[in-house]
């Protein structure tokens, strides 16, 4: 098992907001941690349990991408590349169904779509 960096940054930030989740650390498995110099991020699944979650999961989401692209245009001078984002929701809804997102594409539609589904 690989975490990423921003996947530990995404649980630590969503502890600090009081939503119960865990990482491999957490769970006490031997994993090894990757670290991306590039400009994508990967979350991993995220499994939400709980509907009143997802606007604070958003809003952490949304920081995440936010403070990636203020780092990115502190390190480099020239235009800013797009960020790329790969990430995979699941929401168990009232009947126990489950509905995932899955997004590989960049994190500016991916905030339209979280964005719609905070909506809805």
């Amino acid at each position: 098992m690989i975490d990423t960096d921003d996947s530990i940054h995404l649980c630590k930030l969503l502890k600090l907001e009081n939503i119960s989740c865990a990482n491999s650390y957490d769970l006490r498995l031997d994993s090894k941690v990757s670290h991306l110099r590039s400009g994508q991020i990967e979350l991993g699944i995220i499994w939400v349990l709980d509907k009143v979650c997802l606007p604070i999961l958003i809003g952490v989401i949304g920081r995440i991408i936010g403070d990636k692209i203020i780092n990115r245009l502190k390190s480099k001078n020239d235009e800013l590349e797009k960020i790329n984002t790969q990430i995979e929701i699941k929401i168990v809804d009232d009947n126990l169904s489950i509905i995932s997102i899955k997004h590989n594409g960049d994190a500016e539609k991916l905030m339209k779509i979280l964005e719609g589904l905070k909506n809805d």
